[in-house]
């Protein structure tokens, strides 16, 4: 039996469940008491049937990696990072676009050494991504033609030193990322919420503080719908041992959502990708931590506490980097298996689809 092991008190569980209800609906429960949290794995869902959208061989080498995918609003486009890695220790990483209408990639960014995790807004109108174009990691956002591309955080003419891990609010106009200043007392050290309605006048504000040098908080991922909630991973300092966690966007409290996940032999390792349209669920990537690495994408039900397989993959040398759930109810992630032959790493990635089916 695997269990989940929660670190939520009584108290704040209850006012969870209470924020929870309010926004969602009134039938909103996590179908377990605060001292019985759900087993796991959970139930099995969709049919394990990938659709192969594109892979390596586009580009003709199996040194280029297409990792991170992110759905258009319209699902008729895929933004996705691509690796180049033929040089194993020095990448090259750019921003591409591939259209499902034309079958056309496009290149919209690749003017620094690392950019990349591109993620759509909500309205279609920007993309934003990660960028070194300052040496240190930034946050930007650029037009899916590849105009218009605007420093918002961690780069020269905006404050910080360092940003990632950017999401977007439903209505565009606002980003959640981690970010920090070069003064670790300054006040932007942390989640950080950009209200980026007048790009010549970016307003910001700390969501959630916390030191520089620490990794223990990362990934938010902004809920769609109302923009209440945003949930974030939470690392807890010993190997594998991580959670889920939720604040408001207000943050009016933190508090913890998924706790660890813990196996006879070792502990599961539970990452945070996106949120369903309809805000009814969450979408993970769970894998063992030594000697099984091997892991599924999952969906986890926030009315039920229930968790369903959704992929079913059996290659021990393999891995999902990132995934995206469209509103056509399909699901687009990467997947690349990798093995050394002669000292090198060779992989081989590959971009699918499946239907959520749930």
């Amino acid at each position: 039996m695997i269990t989940a092991r929660s670190s939520i008190r009584g108290g704040a569980r209850t006012t969870a469940i209470t924020l929870l209800t309010a926004a969602i609906g009134s039938s909103l429960l996590f179908g377990c008491s605060d001292d019985s949290w759900p087993t796991f794995p959970g139930r099995r869902g969709g049919d394990n049937d990938w659709e192969l959208m594109f892979s390596w061989e586009q580009w003709g080498d199996p040194g280029f990696v297409p990792v991170v995918p992110d759905w258009s609003p319209d699902c008729s486009q895929i933004a996705f990072t691509l690796i180049d890695n033929r040089n194993y220790y020095n990448p090259d990483n750019s921003v591409f676009l591939y259209d499902l209408n034309t079958t056309v990639f496009s290149e919209i960014e690749n003017t620094s050494p690392f950019s990349g995790t591109p993620k759509w807004s909500p309205d279609g109108e920007w993309i934003n991504y990660f960028s070194s174009h300052s040496s240190y990691m930034s946050i930007w956002i650029i037009r899916p033609d590849g105009t218009d591309n605007t420093p918002i955080f961690g780069s020269h003419g905006t404050p910080g030193v360092f940003g990632q891990d950017g999401s977007w609010g439903p209505d565009s106009k606002y980003l959640v990322f981690r970010g920090h200043e070069a003064n670790p007392d300054a006040e932007l050290n942390g989640f950080i919420i950009a209200d980026i309605s007048d790009l010549e006048d970016i307003q910001y504000r700390c969501l959630m503080r916390f030191d520089a040098d620490t990794y223990a908080e990362s990934s938010p991922e902004w809920g769609p719908g109302s923009g209440d909630f945003i949930t974030y991973e939470r690392y807890l300092g010993d190997f594998g041992l991580n959670e889920i966690a939720i604040t408001t966007s207000e943050g009016e409290y933190f508090d913890t959502l998924i706790p660890v996940m813990e196996g006879p032999d070792y502990t599961y390792q539970v990452w945070l990708f996106d949120w369903s349209p309809d805000c009814r669920y969450l979408l993970l990537y769970i894998n063992g931590t030594y000697p099984n690495y091997n892991g599924d994408l999952w969906a986890y039900e926030l009315k039920t506490g229930e968790f369903t397989q959704l992929t079913f993959n059996d290659n021990e040398y393999s891995g999902f980097g990132g995934a995206s759930w469209g509103s056509n109810g399909k699901i687009v992630f990467d997947y690349v298996t990798s093995e050394v032959i002669e000292g090198d790493h060779i992989y081989d990635a590959r971009i699918y689809t499946i239907d959520a089916l749930l």
